[in-house]
């Protein structure tokens, strides 16, 4: 305006799908660790020791054990005995760094846990509380940012949370 320049922040709304949770639906933990920087346990009473156990047993082959790690849908779905494998230094030091950077639950049974293995995504790994254990659920493309991540997370956690409660056995 009359030849100067001047910044107007303008007021900003997030789109997200109809259905979608609101940010007062879920409790999110900030994390921004490697993997690597948390000691090996094998409990599962959490979505972070759920998802840095699996990143574990994965950088090390040990896929005879991931069935175990899953939640009963998915366990019907996995096969029996997988084989361990060998895997390559490059392929463990790259699960052992990926970074975990925000853990989204929604109704203390559903949690995303945002993550960053590769340089050009971040990936969403979902976790379903069954039996008082935090179990894998699957994964999911987060996006191209945590934002983006968590996006997604809000736009499927509550089909996502109903299909497993249906689908999965429960005490």
């Amino acid at each position: 305006k009359n030849g100067e320049i001047s910044a107007l922040k303008l007021p900003a709304i997030m789109l997200v799908k109809k259905g979608a949770l609101d940010v007062s639906d879920y409790k999110t933990i900030l994390i921004n660790k490697a993997v690597k920087e948390y000691a090996i346990n094998n409990k599962q009473d959490s979505p972070l020791n759920s998802f840095v156990g699996y990143k574990r047993i994965l950088s090390n082959g040990k896929m005879s054990k991931t069935k175990a790690l899953s939640c009963s849908y998915l366990q019907n779905k996995l096969e029996d005995n997988a084989p361990d494998k060998i895997v390559n230094k490059k392929k463990r030091d790259k699960n052992l760094n990926t970074i975990v950077n925000k853990i989204f639950i929604y109704n203390d049974v559903f949690a995303g846990v945002v993550n960053r293995m590769y340089d050009d995504y971040y990936g969403l790994w979902y976790f379903y509380k069954e039996n008082g254990k935090w179990l894998n659920a699957g994964e999911d493309m987060g996006g191209d940012s945590v934002l983006e991540s968590e996006i997604t997370f809000r736009e499927k956690a509550k089909s996502k949370a109903a299909f497993f409660s249906k689908s999965c056995k429960t005490k």
